[in-house]
């Protein structure tokens, strides 16, 4: 899919002036580096999964994806996506900073088992793929639709997407939230 120009502004005759769409797919990562959401977190001591633009452009968020990868069978019932990993205790909390405002878009709790998750989703954007040796789960979760975050040093701390994980998610192979977006120049 080609993405659409982006509008930059207009001239003085308000006729719109656009620039090709630049687009931008990143993992987001632990400080360490890693972006396999398959970690033992706690209430206590969360693990925090974030992206930020860098100083060169700001990003107009598309679609966060959530991505699993298990050896164990998928799971609606009350498990997290898998037979592997029991319904979560404090779940997974996804947090915002845009344009200098902070916001929280998936409270604590509110995402515990595979059916609280699927309720968070774009109409349409599941896939479940289930074979001998495991499943894949792929997810677009639902944000707004006008998430800008801007460049580094725009404000005096970053625009950030955040995935913090709050329970034992090891039971699962591999799991990793990525960003979409267009580049904002």
């Amino acid at each position: 899919m080609i993405p659409p120009p982006y509008l930059i502004a207009c001239d003085s005759e308000r006729n719109p002036i656009y620039a090709p769409a630049k687009l931008m797919n990143a993992a987001l990562k632990t400080s360490g580096g890693s972006s396999n959401l398959a970690v033992e977190g706690t209430s206590g001591a969360p693990v925090d999964f974030s992206i930020s633009p860098p100083p060169s452009f700001g990003v107009q968020v598309g679609v966060l994806t959530l991505n699993v990868e298990t050896s164990a069978e998928y799971d609606v019932g009350d498990h997290f996506l898998s037979s592997a990993v029991a319904t979560l205790a404090n779940g997974l909390m996804i947090q915002v900073k845009a344009q200098n405002v902070e916001s929280v878009l998936l409270e604590d709790g509110e995402c515990r088992r595979t059916r609280d998750l699927t309720r968070i989703c774009d109409r349409g954007s599941i896939d479940i793929l289930q074979g001998a040796s495991g499943s894949i789960f792929r997810a677009h979760l639902w944000i707004p639709s006008l998430l800008r975050l801007a460049a580094e040093g725009t404000y005096p701390e970053p625009d950030y997407v955040r995935v913090r994980v709050q329970d034992d998610l090891r039971g699962l192979e591999f799991a990793e939230v990525f960003l979409q977006g267009v580049k904002l120049t």
